[in-house]
């Protein structure tokens, strides 16, 4: 003997059936939901991620600049430092030249004026024998 199906048990069977594919349908947009949102969580992950390595370079590339203009700029100094050492160098030089050249220019009138004096020495000399001799003439 077959036993007797009750109507109400296999509608509510029904029911429950198809309050479970509901469920399950629901369930699955939800995960189809969470997959696409972690998925879009990892591309943005990825993009903060570029954009985090793309904000280091530029800051990178910016002290980079700020230390090649400070290089230039104590070049520049040392540049100018190195030029008024030069000038005062080249002045030192011509000072040097021209107190040489009174060096020189006074020796030579030093020169001059011994000469002249043993020219006068040997004038008087001279005029001292000349003198004497006409004495001696005379007499």
């Amino acid at each position: 003997a077959v036993p007797a199906v009750d109507e109400t048990s296999v509608h509510e069977t029904e029911q429950q059936r198809l309050v479970r594919l509901e469920q399950e349908s629901e369930d699955a947009m939800m995960q189809q939901q969470r997959n696409m949102l972690a998925k879009q969580v990892e591309e943005i992950e990825a993009a903060a991620a570029a954009a985090k390595e793309q904000l280091d370079l530029i800051h990178l590339v910016r002290r980079r600049k700020l230390a090649a203009r400070e290089l230039a700029d104590a070049e520049e100094a040392l540049l100018n430092e190195a030029l008024k050492e030069q000038q005062q160098v080249l002045a030192l030089i011509h000072r040097r030249g021209s107190l040489s050249n009174a060096v020189l220019e006074f020796e030579a009138l030093a020169r001059q004026q011994r000469h002249a004096e043993q020219c006068e020495g040997a004038r008087r000399i001279w005029t001292h024998m000349e003198a004497h001799e006409a004495r001696r003439s005379f007499l």
